[in-house]
């Protein structure tokens, strides 16, 4: 469990790894690969067909072919019914236990402005002054945060790294007075749209999961 912990980025992309090796199995035999690649194929074939009517100004057989491809995906969504089904007994364990297990947003409770950040045995000393310009020194690192109604947002992208992890301070509520940070799993070289460069848990697996699930389905041959 330890290992989990400490090497969080290596165990986070092996679990998505395996889910990912896991769900392509589903996919693979309770969903019949033969008819699925042949209604791929047939509706590249009809939106090319009904590409063609439109500059032709064909609106018959353009709404023919539309018509045709409504059908079919229909049809393809009632086939992949079952696999997504059989797929969430896999995927809503791992989110909802065990990688937040794992590594859960680490919080504190504020009195009087200070607090123990704990996680993981590592204590870390929190002080939080909440005037017009309120200042978060979470171990040694001050950073500035910004005031919205009974919230305080702490925008700018500071990473704290204390007892070999990192944490980045997200909100803090003055009516639980309650403190949340984020912990820090990976920073990328290039930040992402939506993620930025400092990844937690749920940034790394969605990052690791989209190529290996994308790579398992084509060694495999699934749809």
């Amino acid at each position: 469990m330890e290992f989990l912990v400490t090497h969080a980025a290596l165990s986070i992309a092996v679990v998505a790894l395996v889910t990912s090796f896991a769900i392509t199995l589903i996919y693979k035999y309770t969903m019949d690969q033969n008819k699925a690649k042949n209604i791929r194929l047939e509706l590249e074939e009809l939106k090319k067909k009904a590409v063609d009517a439109q500059k032709e100004n064909n609106q018959k057989d353009s709404k023919k072919y539309q018509d045709r491809m409504m059908e079919i995906s229909h049809d393809q969504m009632r086939m992949s019914m079952k696999p997504m089904m059989v797929t969430f007994v896999i995927v809503i364990p791992v989110f909802v236990w065990l990688l937040p297990l794992l590594y859960a947003v680490p919080s504190v409770t504020l009195t009087e402005g200070s607090g123990t950040l704990v996680y993981q045995g590592v204590d870390i000393p929190v002080t939080l002054t909440t005037n017009s310009d309120p200042v978060l020194t979470i171990g040694a690192v001050p950073v500035n945060g910004e005031t919205y109604g009974k919230e305080v947002k702490f925008p700018n992208t500071v990473v704290v790294n204390e007892g070999g992890y990192m944490f980045q301070p997200v909100l803090y509520n003055k009516e639980t007075s309650r403190l949340e940070a984020k912990r820090i799993v990976v920073t990328l070289p290039v930040p992402l749209p939506f993620f930025g460069s400092e990844l937690g848990w749920i940034g790394w697996y969605v990052f690791c999961s989209l190529p290996l699930g994308i790579l398992t389905r084509k060694l495999m041959g699934v749809v």
